[in-house]
């Protein structure tokens, strides 16, 4: 979404949700990802959340980020746009 700002929108709440992404990765190929959507207090938090409800095995490369409207499923985003014929 643009000119969305998530660090001024989560900025009052004490509980954030955040997007953790888990990458399993064999030298510099993406082998399998996994993609959850945690609320925790800290960054760390939501990471340790994230791999204890990960079934995937032998993470080793992890990210995370607060989460947007769009990622949330409160806004379209536009990627199935048909048109409906009348």
């Amino acid at each position: 979404m643009k000119g969305f700002n998530t660090e001024e929108y989560w900025k009052g709440g004490v509980r954030k949700v955040r997007v953790v992404t888990l990458k399993k990765r064999r030298g510099s190929k993406v082998v399998h990802f996994d993609t959850k959507i945690v609320g925790a207090k800290t960054e760390q938090g939501a990471i340790t959340t994230a791999r204890y409800h990960s079934f995937m095995k032998g993470i080793n490369d992890v990210s995370c980020r607060l989460a947007t409207p769009t990622d949330l499923g409160c806004v379209p985003d536009n990627s199935n746009n048909a048109k409906r014929v009348a």
